[in-house]
Parts: C-alpha cells; sequence; structure tokens
C-alpha cells in the first residue's frame, strides 16, 4: 500500500479481521469506523489528522487585537503610553 510498503493482508492483520473485510473498507463498501482508522494511525506512528493528510504546523498564537502575538513592539507601546499620558 503505498510508499510504506505494506500489504493489505498486513494491515488487515492489525485490524483482526480478513483481508476480504479490510478490502471492501477500502473500496468504500463498509466505512472504516473511528477505532480502525485510529489503529491504522498508530500502526503508521501518524495522527488521525496525518492519515487524512493534515499538515502538523500549528497555528501561530494570535494576540488580543488579532495579531501574531500579543506583544506590542517599542513604538506601539511607546505611542501608547504618549496618548494615554496627553489625555490625562
Amino acid at each position: 500500500m503505498g510508499r510504506y510498503q505494506v500489504t493489505q493482508a498486513q494491515l488487515a492483520e492489525v485490524l483482526d479481521m480478513t483481508a476480504s473485510q479490510f478490502s471492501k473498507r477500502l473500496r468504500g463498501i463498509i466505512p472504516l469506523d473511528i477505532n480502525e482508522i485510529s489503529a491504522i494511525a498508530r500502526f503508521f506512528g501518524v495522527t488521525i489528522g496525518e492519515l487524512f493528510g493534515e499538515t502538523t504546523t500549528a497555528p501561530q498564537p494570535r494576540g488580543p487585537e488579532g495579531g501574531q502575538s500579543g506583544r506590542r513592539d517599542s513604538n506601539s507601546q511607546h505611542s501608547a503610553w504618549k496618548a494615554e499620558t496627553l489625555a490625562n
């Protein structure tokens, strides 16, 4: 099966089913259940998301204003301080 050099029979064994039962799942005749999907992911050493093609990069944290981080640069801090000081 693809780049991992694993046969359908080997995966069927991992799932404790016959090669014929596994073949029906691959062809979409019988849907894989979440436990079977989880077992396949564990077999390949990936997450379920990765099994379905999701990337593993984590989203970047977003700050309170929707920016890339909660920190302001020194110019923004200075401007905020200046505006607050002048308003008082």
